[in-house]
């Protein structure tokens, strides 16, 4: 049995946006990566009467929830995450591991609260124009 699990603050999440060799390690709070693919519905007689599927393509949504330092504001140059870059993420999995996925961000995101730092975050989604996949060895 494996206990190799990696407590949250150790885990970055990085970006870098096309066009740039920088590569930006981001001050986070917390970060969720949700893959997954468009199934398609091939049931039919030889099915026996239960539902048959497919695997369509692969599709990846994730969100990173950021502390905002006024030092390093997101939509300064780097990291420059804006609405419609693309770019690669790194979703961290442990403190030296992460998978990577080729990204455009959708939305932006600040919020503030009583007792509570300003907080910013970013939503995005799969883009495989701008790169590839890519899963950490184990």
């Amino acid at each position: 049995m494996s206990f190799n699990f990696s407590p949250g603050h150790f885990v970055p999440v990085e970006w870098q946006r096309d066009g740039t060799a920088v590569v930006s390690t981001l001050n986070i709070k917390s970060h969720d990566l949700r893959l997954s693919v468009l199934l398609h519905d091939v049931t039919g007689s030889a099915a026996g009467g239960v539902r048959a599927r497919l695997a369509g393509p692969t599709d990846v949504q994730g969100q990173v929830m950021c502390d905002l330092d006024l030092d390093a504001p997101p939509y300064i140059d780097p990291p420059l995450i804006l609405p419609g870059a693309s770019g690669i993420a790194n979703f961290g999995v442990s403190a030296s591991k992460g998978i990577q996925v080729p990204v455009i961000v959708e939305e932006l995101h600040f919020s503030s609260a009583i007792d509570q730092e300003v907080k910013w975050d970013f939503s995005c989604k799969a883009n495989s124009i701008a790169g590839v996949i890519v899963y950490p060895a184990l």
